[in-house]
């Protein structure tokens, strides 16, 4: 009876320090900025889908946690696998938010392009903007239709495109974003020039970053391959090889597990961090991000 009663409380211990360690990342990472207007049906799925996606991960970790502290009695080892559930897409997901910002670069291309071709077709930039909103990809439609909304609710054009430029908060958009400000403020000429010209650059650009996505393929491969055996080899050796283990049974061994758990946590965030490319500084900060 007491051993079942110290498993349950050591249990209970590890399901909430893993609780506490989360809330605390959400703090830290904070929560993104709510556009002006009211979202959008698919921007409301889409939001609604994220968020159960991260509920979901946070009962998975805790869930995973709750189960390894009952299995091996060491609530290191829970708060452990417990994080390493929940930063599981983190780790492993380099190469989908690199392609991400590679597949947005090119819809900026696309969508500065498709302004240059309208803007003889049209009387003034909000037109030109509006004329584009139903053929721009697919990365743009959400961002382009919140911005077009805040200009029919009376919000300055070049106010709701510098809004525009945060929710996408690219620097190859912010340069975009700058044309088409000045060209609403002070009707700048050569307009479709500038246009021309960022478009070859993002061009450019999308060819440079899939050039260096091929590059770093083999170390996201790597990276991949040495946490999943990293964490397969610690599987391994809980579930076949307890006596091999059994020093970390005492509170000592807890406070050195720790230390290992730390280093190890440290060493797989330094090979997430050389597995993907640093984001390069933006141009346009809106007051709001300032603060």
């Amino acid at each position: 009876m007491t051993g079942g009663l110290s498993t349950f409380a050591a249990a209970a211990s590890a399901a909430a320090v893993v609780g506490g360690v989360l809330l605390l990342v959400l703090a830290v990472r904070g929560t993104p900025p709510r556009p002006a207007r009211p979202a959008t049906r698919i921007t409301r799925l889409m939001r609604l889908a994220r968020q159960r996606r991260t509920r979901t991960l946070l009962l998975a970790g805790v869930g995973v946690a709750v189960m390894v502290t009952v299995v091996t009695r060491w609530p290191i080892a829970g708060v452990a696998a417990g994080v390493f559930t929940v930063a599981a897409p983190w780790l492993f997901g380099g190469r989908v938010v690199e392609r991400a910002r590679t597949n947005r670069i090119e819809a900026l291309a696309t969508w500065t392009e498709s302004l240059r071709d309208t803007m003889s077709g049209a009387y003034g930039l909000e037109q030109v903007i509006s004329a584009t909103a139903h053929t721009a990809p697919a990365e743009l439609a959400g961002p382009i239709d919140r911005m077009l909304g805040r200009v029919r609710a009376q919000v300055p054009l070049d106010a709701a495109l510098v809004e525009f430029a945060d929710e996408l908060a690219d620097p190859v958009g912010d340069l975009v974003v700058a044309a088409l400000v000045e060209s609403a403020q002070v009707r700048g000429p050569q307009l479709a020039e500038k246009l021309s010209y960022l478009a070859r650059y993002a061009r450019a650009k999308v060819e440079g970053r899939r050039r260096i996505e091929a590059r770093m393929r083999p170390i996201q491969r790597d990276t991949k391959l040495i946490i999943g055996c990293t964490a397969g080899f610690m599987t391994f050796l809980l579930v076949f090889s307890r006596d091999f283990l059994r020093p970390y049974d005492t509170p000592v061994g807890q406070v050195v597990l720790l230390v290992v758990v730390a280093m190890i946590g440290i060493g797989f965030t330094w090979l997430r961090r050389l597995a993907r490319t640093s984001p390069e500084p933006r141009l346009l900060v809106s007051r709001g991000q300032r603060r």
